[in-house]
């Protein structure tokens, strides 16, 4: 089992000027993980048959390479080196992503925190509501089912392993920009994974 992503009180704290947290990024070597997808088969069909007219995409990557980044997100200090629009404007996630990625806006991605305790429920809430004209069809029994397989899957109990972090905004011209916006990003500290889930619909 991979060493789990914690502070290291020896370390000194690194630089957060524009310059360095542009050599952090330009050191951080991003990589898609094919079989990541294999957890979110059955929940992503579930949200694109209730999101009919935007969709749902998922991805993982992995995060290597720079003492840095480290320092940073061990200890959930992701803000400071802007992290969500960092790693989702990177041209690993770009090309993994082409549609949800393409034209980000300007403004910030209005990333806040979540929980991983409560992860389940909010994609629980997301399916059995639907989008716009569909609510889940098996109803919101089932609609739990799906989310808390989704979550044991993807991080299983680690719950203190994992943080989350999510964004209601539409920060790219994917989404529809209605009522229906939602993007989640899983931080998987033992593996240092990053788990992105888009969801968007539109009447």
């Amino acid at each position: 089992m991979s060493k789990i992503l914690e502070p290291d009180w020896t370390q000194e704290r690194p630089e957060s000027t524009g310059a360095a947290i542009e050599k952090l990024w330009g050191h951080l070597r991003i990589s898609c993980v094919p079989e990541g997808e294999l957890s979110a088969g059955r929940l992503l069909e579930a949200l694109r048959r209730t999101h009919v007219n935007g969709g749902a995409e998922f991805r993982t990557f992995r995060l290597e390479g720079d003492p840095a980044f480290d320092w940073f997100m061990s200890r959930n200090r992701w803000e400071e080196i802007d992290f969500p629009k960092r790693l989702l404007q990177s041209s690993v996630v770009t090309a993994a992503l082409p549609e949800v990625c393409d034209s980000p806006v300007d403004d910030p991605f209005g990333f806040e925190w979540g929980s991983a305790f409560t992860f389940a429920g909010e994609l629980a809430q997301t399916l059995a509501q639907g989008g716009a004209y569909v609510k889940h069809a098996g109803g919101p029994g089932e609609a739990w089912e799906i989310a808390d397989e989704f979550r044991t899957r993807t991080f299983g109990d680690r719950f203190e392993e994992v943080l989350i972090l999510k964004s209601w905004r539409p920060w790219s011209a994917w989404f529809c920009d209605v009522a229906w916006d939602s993007t989640w990003l899983i931080l998987d500290k033992r593996f240092v994974e990053v788990s992105v889930l888009a969801v968007t619909d539109t009447d």
